[in-house]
């Protein structure tokens, strides 16, 4: 077995090499009780600082999947927060391979969540959509986690993040009415024809949101914020 394990690191060393300085991504499988690596592209708007595996090809494979590896290019393979929170998204063991130093970590999900405040913006793991997702899990409401468009949908004119919304058993409220603990907060900043950021109204008039360029934060639902937001919708 030890051969084995061997031999599939050993693979993922050479796609980690062959994607540098790009980050390399794939699954490890089990056909016919053999270990053997499924390259996947690294389909990520950033593949040199996160990775992202096609969730068709994913699918794909799912029913023989042990582990999924990536590396972590110029970079230790200490794991990060997005790294762990993937894991326990998906429920399968992650293997991180640093490149070129080849050391290696591995983590096992074991139903940890990421603190609300605090985390670093990864598009589709830690973002806007995600601080709502997870603040629902915590008030025991598990919403479906919203397949993220490509990067940069928001220069389009569809309202992905309205629509998702809608679907998921939230209603539309009038701005006029008073915001209650909880209301999802629906924005347009910058100069987007579609919304494209949303945040949670807590109480105290402040705000639990992730912006692209920050930490994820409470802070006050006043001037700006207010002036950006184009609705307010609330769990049914």
């Amino acid at each position: 077995m030890e051969d084995v394990a061997n031999k599939v690191l050993a693979d993922i060393y050479a796609h980690a090499e062959e994607a540098f300085p790009e980050e390399c991504c794939g699954l490890v499988v089990n056909v016919g009780h053999e270990l053997r690596i499924v390259r996947a592209d690294n389909v990520s708007h950033a593949p040199r600082e996160s990775f992202k595996i096609d969730p068709v090809f994913y699918l794909r494979h799912v029913d023989n999947v042990e582990l999924i590896y990536h590396s972590h290019p110029n970079s230790s393979s200490a794991l990060t927060d997005a790294d762990k929170a993937s894991s326990e998204r998906v429920g399968k063991p992650f293997i991180v391979v640093g490149w070129p130093a080849g050391d290696v970590s591995r983590y096992v999900p074991d139903g940890s969540v990421a603190p609300l405040e605090g985390r670093s913006f990864v598009y589709g793991i830690f973002d806007c959509l995600a601080i709502v997702e997870d603040y629902y899990a915590e008030q025991g409401i598990d919403l479906p986690r919203a397949e993220r468009p490509p990067y940069n949908w928001w220069e389009g004119t569809r309202d992905y993040a309205g629509e998702w919304y809608e679907r998921n058993g939230f209603k539309l409220v009038s701005q006029l009415e008073m915001l209650q603990e909880g209301d999802v907060l629906v924005m347009r900043i910058g100069p987007c024809k579609v919304p494209n950021h949303v945040g949670v109204y807590l109480n105290g008039s402040l705000i639990l949101h992730h912006t692209l360029d920050g930490l994820s934060r409470v802070e006050v639902y006043g001037g700006y914020w207010r002036k950006h937001t184009v609705k307010v919708l609330r769990r049914c």
